[in-house]
């Protein structure tokens, strides 16, 4: 079965993308907290094809769950950064804890996301894509969700599911 896992804290915002996924015959695993996106990659582990990222995670006000007591995810904001660097493209795994030294860093990572990406952003995904060159390159796709124009972030979701 070819799995993906979205770490999302609001998921009626991602029907339309669920709907795609499905299309290209995706099962879509949705969690709302680190300590469920780490149980799924390790539960599912070769069936996962891409993991699907929120930057905003409200509800994600520190990584303590999954024993990363150091990351400051500022109330949530930047819960999804954090994610990535310590957990799916960290510096090392040396200090990490055992469950989350085993995840496979070659899974591609997409981000969606409705805050809008900025130069700084940029710089984190270069950084995040030259810190593990061999994993396929993380890829940021903004939603808008104010109006109709949502519609080219769908396309541009869809052709990334379709050629994943």
């Amino acid at each position: 079965m070819n799995r993906i896992i979205w770490l999302e804290d609001n998921s009626s915002n991602i029907i339309e993308e669920i709907v795609v996924c499905q299309k290209y015959n995706y099962t879509v695993k949705i969690c709302q907290q680190p300590r469920q996106l780490i149980s799924n990659l390790i539960e599912y582990g070769n069936e996962v094809r891409l993991v699907i990222i929120d930057i905003m995670l409200r509800g994600v006000i520190g990584l303590d769950d999954i024993g990363i007591t150091d990351s400051d995810t500022d109330r949530g904001f930047r819960a999804g950064w954090n994610i990535i660097d310590r957990v799916l493209r960290p510096n090392s795994v040396a200090y990490l804890p055992s469950s989350i030294k085993s995840i496979d860093r070659k899974i591609p990572v997409l981000i969606v996301s409705t805050k809008p990406i900025r130069e700084k952003d940029n710089k984190i995904i270069n950084y995040f894509n030259e810190r593990y060159p061999e994993s396929p390159k993380i890829i940021y796709i903004e939603k808008n969700q104010m109006d109709d124009s949502n519609e080219v972030a769908i396309e541009k979701f869809e052709q990334y599911i379709k050629n994943l």
